[in-house]
């Protein structure tokens, strides 16, 4: 193996430690490089792993300086060097088995790189007078330290297969140190390291721990068909297959479909309805938060992000989606490293990382557009909030998925509903997404009031059945009674497919009564929301405003100009004739006192929402 990818594979951190100890050894005029000088150096490196363990433990670094100090003349470390010469000491026995168990561990853990934990795992291992010392003064547990590392390393990344570590090391001093000679590492190790049988399996690949294969069937059996988004999938398709900057980022409104549209396209390639560049593609979706979680120690979440980034590379057909891309910024951030927006930025800009973003209008303005060399990576496509036409052809496509979830039957009339209250009373979401909670919802209320079908309580018998027979299995192979088990192993699969064919009966019996979603059942929701009443959604708005009028000259007298004036305007913003998100009218009333200004206010309110609640009074 050549040196140099071995140097490579050592952390920043632990180059650090070894030159230091190098330059420590030297400085005290010792020929060797001893463990307990590997020791001190690794608790002066600030923000490694190791040196934060064994603060933890209560270790003095000034005490270990001093007891460094001391060893100066110790026959132990060997002859002293000739202060006229300029060669580098060289590690004695101990520290050349310390720094083999270290390369050692991070090989059979599968670590991406040999880090300082490994170096401290090794110290802790080792029999030396001088560790042991020091162990026993600070009252150092090894097994605890020993075992929290095992844990630790256990959330890196793969370390390659390497056999002939000692070679490597022949010419490990060149690249480390500049022109100063090479450390005689190879002259007592093994020629080839030993076989100790205890490599862990190969772990999944980071691709399979942290991201989501979009285009797998089991995935698509559960995606809804994507309507009314052929142009902004076309546009999507047009920015991939580009040789540089192929890498498109969806901006809109929380809620207008951006994530479906990335579905909608893993759709196609499933299906084979894309052009032949994209076929046998796979979208892989990336859990950010699962990418930073447990990255407590420093340099974790950047080795997690590059094995990733390396593994989409290796393999042209991978092209990674990040919802809210805007995470990136800042995420896996800590004193002295990089953050995610940082790593992904030379793998972008080169064309070798196929990635597609989402995020809202806002969080892209204030994360991505402030940071201009990550922007000018990313081709933006704006996705617009559908109109209401639009919106009630998507829901005419998904709402059988509904009906086969809960049961019901949806009418036309009830879609149409949900859309027209949802953009009319609900400002706060988008459409279509505001438009199909509220089917949802309205969907699953008439559900829950619905007896069981006798077909869905056998099946809920079966499945407590089926429960308690893998208990009893699972007892029966305990207490080693395996005739038992395969018996009820038996009835286990029974039981099974006794299952399967009533899910199947559940899926496709059209015979089975099901519970209309009405209109009424839409408006109790929205009116729910809105602590109103649901006849007042449902009533037809411009009959109402034609009796408004009339009501309101019964109730106040000799203002009929002002009431005529109030109520042409509201009909003309009720026929649409307004700016979109404004209110209907705003009215300023003027006049001496008494002569009814607050009445008008108070019996608007009244007529047009049908509570004496809808007015909020302000007195100032």
């Amino acid at each position: 193996m050549n040196p140099e990818t071995l140097l490579d594979r050592l952390s920043s951190h632990l180059k650090n430690v070894v030159a230091r100890a190098i330059s420590l050894a030297s400085s005290l005029g010792c020929a060797h490089v001893a463990p307990i000088h590997l020791l001190s150096a690794l608790i002066h490196e600030q923000g490694c792993m190791a040196t934060t363990l064994l603060c933890a433990e209560g270790v003095d670094s000034a005490y270990l300086d001093t007891y460094v100090q001391t060893l100066q003349g110790d026959i132990w470390l060997g002859d002293h060097l000739d202060r006229g010469t300029v060669t580098l000491p060289s590690l004695d026995t101990d520290a050349r088995k310390t720094l083999e168990k270290a390369m050692l561990l991070a090989y059979e853990c599968n670590a991406q790189f040999v880090g300082t934990e490994h170096l401290l795992y090794a110290l802790m291992e080792i029999e030396n007078v001088h560790i042991d010392r020091i162990v026993k003064k600070w009252n150092i547990h090894r097994q605890s330290i020993k075992e929290h590392i095992e844990h630790i390393i256990e959330t890196t990344a793969q370390f390659p297969d390497v056999e002939d570590i000692p070679d490597a090391l022949e010419a490990l001093g060149t690249p480390l140190y500049g022109d100063n000679p090479p450390l005689p590492l190879s002259k007592a190790l093994p020629k080839r390291l030993p076989k100790t049988g205890h490599r862990v399996e190969e772990r999944p690949s980071t691709l399979d721990l942290f991201t989501t294969d979009l285009t797998s069937k089991d995935i698509q059996k559960n995606i809804d068909p994507v309507i009314g988004r052929e142009e902004e999938i076309d546009r999507l398709i047009n920015i991939l297959v580009r040789r540089t900057k192929n890498n498109p980022v969806l901006i809109g409104e929380p809620g207008v479909g951006k994530t479906a549209i990335v579905e909608g396209l893993a759709k196609r390639i499933t299906e084979g309805t894309i052009p032949d560049i994209l076929k046998n593609k796979r979208i892989l979706s990336l859990d950010l938060s699962l990418l930073v979680a447990g990255t407590i120690y420093r340099g974790e979440f950047e080795s997690r992000l590059k094995q990733l980034i390396e593994e989409v590379q290796a393999d042209n057909r991978m092209i990674l989606f990040i919802d809210e891309i805007h995470m990136i910024i800042g995420a896996g951030s800590n004193q002295g490293t990089m953050d995610a927006a940082n790593i992904l930025k030379p793998a972008l800009a080169r064309g070798q990382l196929r990635c597609i973003g989402a995020t809202t209008i806002d969080e892209y303005k204030k994360y991505i557009s402030t940071d201009p060399a990550l922007e000018r990576r990313f081709q933006s496509i704006d996705v617009d909030e559908p109109t209401p036409e639009e919106t009630l052809a998507i829901l005419e496509g998904v709402k059988k998925y509904y009906e086969a979830y809960h049961c019901v039957t949806i009418p036309k009339k009830t879609i149409t509903a949900a859309v027209t209250l949802s953009s009319k009373y609900i400002h706060d979401n988008f459409l279509p997404d505001k438009a199909i909670d509220l089917i949802d919802e309205a969907s699953a209320a008439v559900h829950a009031k619905q007896k069981a079908r006798p077909l869905e309580k056998k099946r809920d018998k079966l499945e407590a059945e089926l429960t308690a027979c893998i208990a009893t299995k699972e007892q029966a192979i305990h207490d080693e009674k395996y005739d038992a088990a395969m018996d009820i192993k038996k009835h286990e699969q029974t039981l099974i497919e006794s299952l399967q064919n009533i899910e199947k009966k559940l899926a496709t019996d059209t015979s089975l009564p099901r519970e209309r979603v009405t209109e009424q059942h839409v408006a109790s929701i929205v009116a729910s929301r809105l602590h109103t009443q649901p006849d007042l959604l449902l009533a037809d708005s411009w009959k109402r405003l034609e009796t408004i009028s009339k009501n309101l000259r019964t109730t106040l007298f000799g203002q009929n100009t002002v009431i005529t004036t109030v109520v042409d305007t509201i009909r003309r913003a009720e026929l649409g004739v307004k700016k979109k998100g404004r209110p209907h009218a705003s009215f300023l009333f003027v006049g001496p006192s008494g002569v009814g200004k607050t009445k008008l206010a108070k019996e608007l309110a009244r007529e047009l929402y049908l509570t004496n609640k809808a007015l909020i009074r302000l007195d100032m």
